[in-house]
């Protein structure tokens, strides 16, 4: 587990090199699963960024989205999210696997 000594130091890292370790991780992750992966995305400022490097990287992972798990405001957001994922899926309790 990191500490925090390894979380100062990741923090003063270049941009350039958060996003090489990023994508390294995103690699790993779809290497794990087989490529069989979804981005679930809330509009927020946290999964947007995922989700804009995993497409970058897999155009084809689909993006998912819980309705009610995001601030209203954030709308505009998921709209403009569902015209750029394809496979584009929404998921109720009701339908959503859980491991």
């Amino acid at each position: 587990m990191p500490t925090i000594s390894d979380l100062r130091q990741r923090q003063a890292l270049p941009l350039g090199a958060k996003v090489l370790m990023t994508q390294n991780r995103i690699r790993e992750w779809y290497n794990h699963f087989n490529g069989d992966v979804y981005v679930s995305f809330s509009g927020g400022k946290d999964s947007t960024v995922l989700a804009y490097l995993v497409r970058d990287m897999y155009p084809n992972v689909p993006g998912v989205n819980v309705p009610g798990v995001y601030f209203a405001d954030l709308g505009h957001t998921l709209i403009k999210a569902k015209h750029a994922f394809s496979g584009w899926q929404e998921h109720t309790p009701n339908n959503m696997n859980t491991a």
